[in-house]
């Protein structure tokens, strides 16, 4: 979410998984749905309606309005 949120997650989700294979970390960082607000909202929402009472987000910077941002799109 927030300024350039698809390219901060893509980058973010490469960084971590190409440790496995570089050609999987840039297919999962460029198929990775969620970051937009309504994108979180309804995944969140999937996920308790398939049972999940626990949801850890991680965010993909260091700006602390990100927290506000994820309250926001999930309504905490």
């Amino acid at each position: 979410m927030g300024p350039d949120a698809r390219d901060r997650l893509n980058e973010y989700i490469y960084r971590y998984l190409r440790i496995f294979d570089d050609g999987f970390a840039r297919e999962l960082a460029q198929a990775a749905p969620v970051h937009t607000a309504t994108a979180l909202n309804q995944t969140v929402d999937a996920a308790a309606e398939a049972g999940c009472d626990e949801f850890f987000l991680v965010p993909t910077t260091a700006d602390p309005a990100e927290l506000n941002r994820a309250r926001d799109a999930i309504g905490i």
